[in-house]
Order: structure tokens, then sequence, then C-alpha cells
């Protein structure tokens, strides 16, 4: 069970805890199975969160490949660029909550335009 905690990214601290709970035997059998079932649902967030990400990146490789078979794709601006492949995706039949792996770069591409800065003075403001 330790091995397979430690494969799913379980920090130290609760995996010590589990075992500090094994070595006291049956009366923690109860406490034990509950974090088992967190570790469980854990799990299944992060595997479903691995399979949008994966969807997003397939399907933006996908859009590059398109993009680099028009002569004027390298005139795109970044935020041209996203708009394009966001009306795409949303004609496709996705939904909002699709594009929420890409949020945050948005906002942070739009003060780097704006401002023509690299990307570090940008956070910082």
């Amino acid at each position: 069970m330790v091995q397979c905690l430690r494969m799913a990214n379980v920090p130290i601290r609760p995996i010590r805890e589990y075992i500090l709970l094994l070595t006291q035997g049956g009366k923690t059998i109860l406490k034990r199975s509950f974090m088992v079932q967190e570790y469980i649902d854990d799990l299944h967030n992060q595997m479903t969160n691995l399979q949008s990400a994966l969807a997003l990146t397939e399907k933006k490789l996908e859009f590059y490949d398109k993009l680099l078979q028009t002569p004027t794709a390298q005139d795109l601006a970044y935020l041209e660029e996203w708009d394009l492949f966001k009306s795409k995706g949303e004609r496709n039949g996705y939904s909002p909550n699709y594009w929420n792996y890409q949020r945050n770069w948005k906002s942070i591409c739009r003060k780097i335009c704006k401002h023509g800065e690299q990307l570090n003075p940008c956070i910082k403001k």
C-alpha cells in the first residue's frame, strides 16, 4: 500500500501517519479506510484533470498542424491565435470549462502584449 501511495504522489507525512496507524492494529482500520478512500477520490480527480489536459493539448496540436498550413499564421499575435483556437473549439461543442487550463496564461499574455515587456516584469505588476 505504501508503494501505491508514493506512486500517487501522496506526501511523506500522510504516509507516515498511515504507517503509524497500521502499526496500531485493528483499532485503526476505520481511520485507515477513510484515508484510503480520500486517496482514491484524489486519484480520480487527478485522472479527470489529466484527461482534460491531454484532450486540450491534443486539440492544440491539431490546431497548430492546421495553422502551419496557413501562409499568414506567422503574422498572428498570441491573442488572435487564442481567439481563433477558442472559436474553433466552441464550434466543435466544447464547453467554456474546457478552456480553464489556459485562462491564467491568457491574462498574463494580455499584460505582456499591453506592456510590451518580458514575462517576469509583467507578472510582478
